[in-house]
């Protein structure tokens, strides 16, 4: 009787690990598929026609000081001297380029010797064939994902506003606590090795460029996301699993569909101040069951965000 018990917990466990493994690939998948149909749909806009101007740091090379035949033949990358233009005792280089972002000419003058520092004056970037396929296709994720919520998963919108209703005043303490406590923990990372977090500055940006960023980081994005990571991969998860494994596999697909490919531009302590924020939303999830106020906390952190940002451009 005990071995046969123990063998039939074994087949059990081993059931579930399999259900959960299969779970995790579906998951993935869906992950995936979102992925490339946000990128399809903003790369159905073409290549960025992209206008900017670059402070050159004083030990690197002089634009003067290159081959400005060879600069203007490559790549389609036209560059010019604007440092006579502002006058301000900082070398400017201006590169005018079509491109599908602007670290392609950053890129581009540091193989030619010149080292830019992190402030960006004058910014156009315009789709060179219109950018509303994106709009339209999250429109359409973000009708796909709530349907397949309500059908499978029994998500309703009136329940989550009765719940929020029922909150009161502490739903703004719900939407603040991922920020606040995602800033506290940056300034200990940086505080503790010592270094100073690099903000890169745009100067001049243009109030169209303005608008679009502020419309897909505090509406568009945290719609989508939540939807996905606090929604479809968390329930997808959670019934085979349990609520910490799903939290912590959904926290990894977060963390890597956002920083796999800035790794080592941002480094550690930005993957870390994901995770914690990932970890903090699905906290609310947990806690509240409600997708609508993990939607609110992330709008609300990524509007801290853009609008320090923000701040620095003129």
């Amino acid at each position: 009787m005990i071995l046969r018990s123990i063998l039939l917990r074994r087949r059990k466990l081993f059931s579930r690990a399999v259900a959960f493994v299969l779970r995790v690939w579906l998951a993935a998948a869906a992950v995936l598929l979102v992925a490339l149909m946000v990128t399809l749909s903003s790369a159905a806009a073409g290549p960025y026609s992209i206008d900017v101007t670059f402070d050159v740091l004083p030990t690197s090379l002089q634009f003067s000081e290159i081959d400005r035949r060879q600069v203007d033949d490559e790549q389609g990358i036209r560059c010019s001297d604007e440092t006579s233009a502002f006058n301000d005792g900082v070398s400017w280089v201006r590169c005018r380029f079509v491109a599908s972002e602007i670290n392609d000419a950053k890129r581009y003058l540091h193989r030619h010797g010149l080292q830019t520092g992190d402030v960006y004056r004058n910014v156009r970037i315009k789709p060179v064939s219109g950018g509303y396929g994106f709009y339209v296709a999250s429109v359409v994720i973000a009708a796909a994902l709530i349907i397949l919520l309500g059908k499978f998963f029994g998500w309703h919108l009136s329940s989550e506003l009765k719940l929020i209703c029922n909150l009161g005043w502490r739903v703004l303490a719900v939407l603040i606590a991922p920020t606040a406590l995602c800033m506290a923990l940056a300034w200990l990372i940086f505080w503790a090795i010592g270094i100073e977090p690099s903000q890169t500055v745009v100067q001049s940006l243009s109030p169209s460029d303005r608008i679009s960023l502020m419309v897909a980081a505090i509406l568009i994005a945290p719609v989508l996301e939540e939807l996905l990571y606090r929604g479809l991969v968390f329930d997808l998860l959670q019934r085979a699993s349990g609520a910490v494994p799903a939290c912590l596999v959904g926290t990894g697909f977060f963390v890597v569909s956002h920083g796999a490919m800035e790794l080592w531009d941002s480094g550690i302590p930005r993957l870390v101040m994901l995770g914690v924020v990932s970890v903090c939303l699905y906290a609310i999830r947990v806690r509240f069951g409600s997708l609508i106020l993990c939607i609110g906390a992330h709008a609300f952190f990524n509007a801290v965000v853009v609008l320090a940002w923000l701040s620095t451009a003129g």
